[in-house]
């Protein structure tokens, strides 16, 4: 949580909360109030989202998601890198489904061109509103772009049909030159490996 919202705006907010209710009973929604209040002050929360609306999608139903982050490719005169991200429940069997969960989930992402690990602020909700999120200035079609900064998560990946963490160059071999200067891609490139799901049909010969 404090990922997206921000360090201070996480740190203030919960110094309000047991300032406001110290002498008091508290449930989980005062947090959630005094989190969204000073969320809203600083701007690092749209004023048409709570902590509150985004926090029950967590924690009070069942599972949790996976993102797909699609870059279009076949565009060519799409200069700006236009990329369409949805989400759905997670199986483990690729045979469920669920078509009626969702979850408001935070985008953080760095592109090729202005490259920025450290920087974990949400750059686009995605929301419940039955809208499809779409992203703009990505860079050109043999750019790559990486979404989940700081490992919020788990992540899978096909080529050519960008999954989640790393949504691949038109050509995925452009990956090698970054894996020996970021920790994290070479702990993105173990999660891959490691997970044994069904949704997995890649194979990257890297060399470090």
């Amino acid at each position: 949580m404090h990922a997206y919202l921000g360090e201070k705006v996480f740190r203030t907010g919960v110094a309000n909360y047991i300032h406001k209710h110290r002498y008091a009973n508290a449930e989980q929604d005062d947090l959630w109030e005094s989190l969204t209040e000073e969320a809203h002050k600083e701007g690092s929360l749209p004023k048409c989202l709570s902590v509150k609306q985004v926090m029950d999608t967590w924690t009070v139903q069942t599972g949790y998601p996976l993102v797909t982050v699609t870059r279009h490719y076949e565009d060519d005169s799409d200069v700006d890198g236009m990329a369409t991200v949805t989400q759905n429940r997670y199986f483990s069997d690729p045979t469920l489904s669920d078509q009626k969960s969702c979850w408001y989930v935070p985008l953080t992402y760095t592109t090729q061109q202005s490259p920025n690990f450290t920087d974990t602020s949400t750059k686009k909700w995605m929301m419940c509103d039955g809208q499809e999120t779409r992203l703009a200035n990505l860079g050109s079609k043999d750019q790559w772009v990486i979404f989940n900064i700081g490992l919020k998560g788990k992540s899978l990946s096909r080529p050519h049909q960008p999954l989640g963490y790393f949504a691949w160059s038109e050509n995925p071999y452009h990956i090698h030159a970054w894996i020996s200067k970021n920790l994290q891609l070479f702990v993105w490139i173990s999660m891959i490996f490691g997970c044994q799901s069904s949704i997995l049909h890649t194979s990257v010969d890297v060399h470090i």
